[in-house]
């Protein structure tokens, strides 16, 4: 094939049923990735102790920085265009993979750096070990992202899903046979190269000799702006462990550690399927204003509907819930838990500016916004670490209501099919649906007492069938509902149909 050969076309047809279809598998993936994740945080948190967490969390700040800075964005980048040639995904190959090899190097020489910052000279062979995960991730990115462009979650999903029960495995023999911090380095290696083997196995994509076309600047134009918007925002998950570690200390930050990776790990399995479709599926739909509507109030309602009573039981919950699943020893982390899960509340909103910004190619947009939003974050992470760790955890979740997510909002509504108007008439049911869930959530926790298992699930059913109940009093909030119950309907019918044949 030429290099001038289009490949890879972003195909628009059937693509409700398509998105479903793909919504539906990495579903049933994500279902078993958050029993596998929460296994894993529930296992290592009784075989390891919050120190050997917090070593590993000091190098992740720097370590996801430069894998980030290794994707270039190129993953959006290639999931967005329109049109792909073979010169163009070549070229970004090679970019990408000259860079990782470039950037595992400097993480390496870092590596004393860190242990002088932390004061902890166990954080060297750490570092220099996570550093080679580098390369290994970054020339994964090309086949990962076109296995996403055409919808490849079958693929995907068994990488992922299988590749995480392999890191599990390895990573609780390893705690169990007394390696300690080790065992998570071991875990998160198992991890990357199993998902690579899997990946380049599944892919019918290979690079050709090293090259660079001048039509490759495109891509990489509208990856760097991604990229700078991706390194903005992940300072904005990691700083507060930086402030934390070097403020109060590995066990604090192995506290700390845990509450997020609790409140955002599941909560990002939660919305996965729905954000690894939106952005092929409403790329595809950028020229038809009122289908791209469609699909995106669709899948933002789905995306609030099975997120936030969750999400309030995680609020109001966090005490019954943490003593249950960690056990005594890590009391200290339910206040800092429920203060993260208060700031998740507006998770989906952000999210959904993110499908906006990519899908309609705004990339330089999302690079000034996210990364305007991000600032404000980090800083109130800087202003609260004077009042500890739930200090850090308060202010960042005000922020985010005061600040953040009004401006991403309105960014992401200031042009294109969704106007601010439209959002609003999204979201506004989901206010009064999401409050009196927890109104529930309180009652019963006056009456009853959360104290059990048993507990949590009744309460955490009582949250949702009151949200959905309060929906369904309005337009908005029926029309969420139906499209919840449009997908399970397409899925049965898709599954009765495979079955038959």
């Amino acid at each position: 094939m030429a290099d001038s050969d289009a490949i890879y076309p972003l195909k628009t047809d059937s693509l409700r049923h398509r998105s479903i279809r793909g919504a539906t598998i990495t579903s049933a993936a994500q279902a078993a990735k958050f029993v596998l994740m929460l296994g894993s945080q529930i296992l290592l948190a009784r075989l390891l102790n919050p120190a050997d967490f917090g070593i590993v969390a000091m190098v992740a700040p720097i370590l996801g920085f430069v894998t980030i800075m290794a994707d270039l964005g190129l993953l959006q980048a290639v999931v967005q265009r329109p049109v792909l040639t073979q010169g163009e995904l070549n070229a970004v190959f090679w970019v990408n993979a000259a860079l990782s090899v470039t950037l595992t190097l400097v993480l390496a020489a870092l590596a004393p750096l860190l242990a002088w910052i932390y004061h902890e000279p166990k954080l060297i062979p750490v570092t220099l070990a996570l550093a080679s995960l580098v390369i290994v991730t970054g020339l994964t990115l090309v086949q990962m992202a076109l296995l996403n462009r055409t919808m490849g979650f079958v693929v995907l999903s068994a990488a992922e899903t299988v590749s995480l029960a392999l890191g599990l495995c390895a990573g609780a023999l390893a705690a169990w046979r007394g390696l300690g911090y080790w065992s998570l380095v071991i875990s998160q290696a198992t991890i990357s190269v199993s998902t690579a083997a899997i990946i380049w196995a599944a892919s019918s994509w290979r690079p050709s000799r090293p090259s660079f076309k001048s039509d490759a600047f495109a891509i990489l134009r509208f990856g760097g702006n991604i990229t700078v918007s991706n390194v903005a925002q992940y300072l904005n998950t990691v700083l507060d462990n930086v402030l934390v570690g070097y403020n109060l200390g590995e066990a604090p930050l192995g506290l700390y550690d845990r509450a997020w990776k609790l409140a955002v790990l599941p909560l990002t399995q939660l919305m996965a399927p729905i954000n690894r479709v939106a952005v092929p599926a409403l790329a595809g739909l950028a020229n038809d204003a009122e289908r791209y509507r469609n699909a995106f109030a669709q899948m933002l309602r789905i995306l609030l509907v099975i997120s936030l009573p969750g999400l309030a039981v995680a609020v109001l919950a966090a005490n019954p819930m943490i003593g249950l699943l960690f056990g005594a020893k890590w009391r200290g982390v339910a206040p800092v838990f429920s203060w993260l899960c208060v700031g998740g509340l507006v998770t989906p909103v952000n999210y959904a500016m993110y499908w906006i910004f990519v899908s309609q190619g705004r990339s330089r947009d999302q690079m000034i916004y996210g990364t305007a939003a991000a600032v404000i974050n980090i800083l109130a992470y800087v202003v609260g670490v004077r009042w500890g760790l739930v200090g850090v955890a308060r202010t960042s979740a005000i922020s985010v209501y005061l600040l953040q997510a009004p401006l991403l909002v309105w960014a992401g509504s200031r042009s294109g099919p969704i106007d601010s108007a439209f959002f609003f008439r999204i979201l506004y049911p989901f206010v009064g649906s999401t409050l009196a869930a927890m109104g529930a959530i309180t009652l019963y926790d006056h009456a009853l007492r959360i104290t059990g298992f048993i507990d949590l699930v009744a309460v955490a059913i009582a949250a949702y069938i009151t949200s959905v109940a309060i929906l369904a009093c309005f337009p908005s909030g029926r029309a969420a509902i139906l499209s919840l119950f449009s997908v399970f309907r397409t899925v049965i019918l898709s599954r009765t149909r495979t079955s038959r044949a």
